[in-house]
């Protein structure tokens, strides 16, 4: 598969899941939310909603995927190292409170 094909496929998987995503959301009867929404996001309380829970895992996967495809390297890396510090933090103050 060429480097371009490999992009597109990724661009199409992102349309899909993302489109699957919002189905989910209106089957549920919730609106699709936005990063300005002062609510709860509906997966917060949801545990039953296998479809839109997997629609969004493969939605972030390919996300970045294609992010780590386009990007240079050393930012990935970078971001990933940033990520993984955050995370040993975040550890540590919630093991010793």
């Amino acid at each position: 598969m060429s480097a371009i094909a490999h992009i597109e496929a990724l661009l199409e998987i992102i349309n899909s899941s993302a489109r699957q995503a919002i189905a989910e959301y209106e089957k549920e009867g919730n609106d699709v939310p936005t990063i300005n929404s002062p609510e709860f996001h509906p997966l917060d309380n949801s545990t039953h909603n296998v479809a839109l829970r997997k629609a969004v895992r493969v939605l972030e996967g390919a996300c970045q995927q294609l992010c780590a495809s386009l990007a240079p390297p050393q930012r990935t890396v970078l971001k990933v190292s940033s990520l993984s510090c955050i995370m040993q933090l975040n550890l540590k103050f919630f093991t010793f409170m």
